[in-house]
Order: C-alpha cells, then sequence, then structure tokens
C-alpha cells in the first residue's frame, strides 16, 4: 500500500471526518469546508496529544506488558474514544510488532494522522493555490511540528518537543517543509507574517546551524515586500543579527507592546534565541567557525554590514547602535568616526536617552586611547580640541572650560562664535602643528559647532 492510500485510510477511519470527504468531493472549491476539514482533524490530534502526555507523566513508557488485574475486565485507560472511533492502548491490540504499550500505539495513531493531514492541506492547495489562509494554515502547522511549539492542532501532538534536527529523516521533513514555504511565496510574496514565519522555522530549525541562510533570507524578505512594510522586517533582522533587543523596541521607550513584537523579538524575549540552531548555541556545530566574534555563530563583520545596511538606507537614529557595535568588536576608527557624525546632527534625539555630553565624553575616550585609529578613519581630535581651545580665547577664559561650561558667546544656530581657521591660527602661529590644522577640512569646524550644547 503506497503512502497516499495509507493516508486516506487513516482519514476514513475516523468516522467524524467522512462527511467532510462528501461534502467536499461535491463542491472541492470550498474553503470554509477546507478549513473545518483540517479544523476538525486538529481536534483529533489534540485529543490524541492530551492523552498521550497523560500516559507519559504516569509513566505509561515503561511499556504496556506489564501486569494488570484482570478481574474488572479492560482497564479504563486501555481504550479511547476520538472522532468517532474506538482506539484500543493495550499490548494485544499493537501486535507483536509494537515496542509495548499504550504511549507507542499514540505515537503511531499521531504520526499518521499528522501525515494524513499533510495530504489534506496539499490537496486544498492543489485546488486553491492563491488561498492565504490556506497556506498560513498549512505552513503554520508543519512548522510547529517540527519545533515541538504549542497552538494549533500540533501543540500536544509532537511527542518529541524541541528536539534538534539530527536524523536524516528530520532533515528530511525540514526540506519538505522548505519546499511548502517556498512554494507559498510564488504566490504570496507580500505578506509580511508568511516571511517572518519562515525566516524564524530556519532560525529555530535548520539543521546546518548557517547563519548565512538566515541572511540571505532576510534579505530576500527586504527585497519582495514595499518599503512600507520594512519596519517589521529591521525589527527582526536587527534583533537576530545583534542578539539584542533593538533601542528604540525596549521597555520605556516605546510604545509597542508585547504581544505586537514579531517571532523573532518574542523568541529572544524568551530566552530562546539564544539556543536556536542559527544562533550556533547548541546543536550541531557546522558553519560555527573560531572567528565568529562572540560565539553565537554570526561573524563580527557580518553584523557591522547589516547594521550599517540599516543606519545608511532605513532609519538614521540606530547610529548610536551601530557605534556601540563598532566598539564592541574593536573597531574604534569607525566607532569614533560615527560618534562625530552624531554630534554634528543637533536634531539627533538617542533611542536610549543618552545625552550629548556623555556622547562627547564617550568620544573623548575613544580617541584619546585610540588616536591612531581615530586619525586613519579621519577624525583629527586635536584639531577638534584646538579649535574648540582657540575659540573661546578672545572671550578672556580658559580655553578649556568649553568641556564643562556653556560658552558666553553663540551663533544662531547653536555653535561657538568665531571662525576655526582665524581663531588656530591667531592662538598659535609659531607652531608648524597649528598651521596644520589651520588648513584642514571644515569637519572640525562642525565639530565645533556642537560644543556650545554641553
Amino acid at each position: 500500500m503506497d503512502d497516499t492510500s495509507k493516508q486516506l485510510s487513516t482519514l476514513v477511519s475516523y468516522p467524524a471526518l467522512i462527511p467532510y470527504e462528501e461534502s467536499l468531493e461535491k463542491n472541492p472549491y470550498d474553503v470554509k469546508g477546507w478549513t473545518g476539514y483540517l479544523s476538525e482533524i486538529d481536534d483529533i490530534l489534540d485529543a490524541l496529544g492530551e492523552r498521550f502526555e497523560d500516559l507519559a507523566v504516569r509513566g505509561g513508557t515503561s511499556g504496556g506488558g506489564g501486569k494488570r488485574k484482570k478481574n474488572k475486565g479492560m482497564a479504563r485507560d486501555e481504550v479511547m474514544e476520538v472522532g468517532g472511533r474506538t482506539i484500543r492502548l493495550d499490548a494485544a491490540a499493537a501486535g507483536s510488532g509494537a515496542g509495548g504499550g499504550p504511549v507507542y500505539i499514540l505515537v503511531g495513531e499521531i504520526h499518521a494522522l499528522q501525515s494524513a493531514r499533510n495530504q489534506v492541506s496539499e490537496r486544498s492547495l492543489s485546488l486553491l493555490p492563491g488561498s492565504y489562509k490556506l497556506w498560513w494554515d498549512y505552513l503554520r502547522f508543519r512548522s510547529e511540528v517540527l519545533t515541538g511549539s504549542s497552538g494549533g492542532g500540533s501543540g500536544g501532538s509532537n511527542p518529541n518537543p524541541d528536539q534538534r534536527l539530527a536524523s536524516s529523516s528530520s532533515h528530511r521533513r525540514y526540506r519538505a517543509t522548505v519546499s511548502a514555504y517556498e512554494r507559498c511565496l510564488v504566490r504570496c510574496n507580500k505578506y509580511p507574517r508568511i516571511w517572518l514565519s519562515y525566516v524564524t522555522y530556519v532560525i529555530r530549525s535548520d539543521p546546518t546551524c548557517s547563519a548565512t541562510n538566515v541572511r540571505r533570507l532576510f534579505d530576500r524578505c527586504l527585497l519582495a515586500l514595499p518599503a512600507t512594510q520594512h519596519q517589521k522586517i529591521w525589527d527582526e533582522y536587527i534583533c537576530w543579527v545583534t542578539r539584542s533587543m533593538p533601542p528604540w523596541l525596549e521597555g520605556g521607550n516605546s510604545n509597542v507592546g508585547r504581544d505586537m513584537l514579531g517571532p523573532v523579538c518574542t523568541l529572544y524575549r524568551k530566552g530562546k534565541l539564544g539556543d536556536a540552531a542559527g544562533s550556533g548555541g547548541g546543536g550541531s556545530s557546522i558553519n560555527n567557525t573560531a572567528d565568529d566574534g562572540d560565539g553565537d555563530g554570526i561573524p563580527p563583520e557580518t553584523v557591522l554590514r547589516v547594521v550599517r545596511r540599516y543606519v545608511h538606507s532605513f532609519d538614521p537614529s540606530a547610529r548610536e547602535l551601530l557605534a556601540d557595535l563598532c566598539l564592541k568588536y574593536d573597531r574604534w576608527g569607525e566607532g569614533a568616526a560615527t560618534l562625530v557624525s552624531i554630534l554634528n546632527d543637533s536634531a539627533y534625539l538617542s533611542p536610549r536617552g543618552t545625552t550629548r555630553h556623555e556622547m562627547w565624553l564617550r568620544f573623548a575616550d575613544v580617541v584619546t586611547e585610540h588616536p591612531h585609529e581615530a586619525r586613519r578613519a579621519g577624525v583629527d581630535f586635536d584639531a577638534i580640541v584646538r579649535a574648540a581651545v582657540g575659540s573661546t580665547s578672545m572671550s578672556g577664559t580658559d580655553g578649556w572650560d568649553v568641556f564643562d561650561h556653556l560658552p558666553s558667546k553663540e551663533e544662531a544656530g547653536g555653535g561657538v562664535a568665531g571662525s576655526v581657521d582665524d581663531n588656530v591660527a591667531g592662538g598659535s602661529k609659531d607652531d608648524g602643528n597649528d598651521a596644520t590644522a589651520a588648513t584642514t577640512t571644515t569637519r572640525p569646524q562642525s565639530n565645533l559647532a556642537n560644543l556650545g550644547e554641553l
């Protein structure tokens, strides 16, 4: 008997499912009929899963061949009524090939009905390939069964929840689910919910633990969706690549509630993102090289490139996050240059509430501890300091007070009064280094323009 015949035999063994087959034979293009059919199968799976968990908790896995008292007839635990069908859970009903016990009988029934449900979904989609409702139900069921997630009709139906997909059979099931997602995206590629479900499934279940697969999937998602929906994707992308909640989604700094978070951010909130397959936190170590930085399976250069894309092409307010990552991965020059660009933007507001004074102090720490890297990145801190000191010499105050006090003379745009080149050249005419600082580009002048806001 082939697989299709076995699946049909499993379906007709439940009398509650036969009316759906008869109705859909008359009207095969009825979406409500197909969804009702699948919902009925989910109810049966839930009942089987609940009995499985009940027997497992009470020690049913020890085997069904133990001695039982037979003076009261068949025990109540050895019979189950579900979907109009009576299932015997004793060893005699299982036959000589059973592993023993009612638990193994239930596992076989659950797997057979899950396979039959997938066949019903495939039949419905072959007739209605553009139905978002049918595709979403099918993909949700397949992904939740393999990842052991709760919800729908598969929550209690997976006898091995949260188990790594390491065997060849699990690889085959993983590839079949990925194939279903790809077939769905041929027609339903404008739904961010399907894309994010696909990404989350790959993050949790990819047997190769490949961060490259997840990154490429996020990139495809951004290419397929319109720009008005990119924020939903970028929030999940940044959360995955940085292994932290984006600052604009953290509590107190955003109006986004817990229920509005995407699936990847929800995994992070629950503490499961670090244990996902694509994170390198467990399971297979394939593609987790020694230069993965902090051991999360994603190279530092990949993290920085993704965040740079987000900053330069979508949301410049995330420059503080880019600066933090540059300093975390010892990219001192780029971190200093990013801090300079933040300080030059008088309208910049930190998502974390960082003040401009704290930004200046952090910038000063970076360029003084790593002057060569900062200079190679185009940050001339000497010229910035000399310009700041020279700008206050005309007022008769100590030039270094510019870093501690608000200057008394300010320009209309919030900058310090005076020309950078004139003050530097006039205050240090005999110093060759000062002459060099006086001929620098306008970048020190733009840096100096915001010192007054200290």
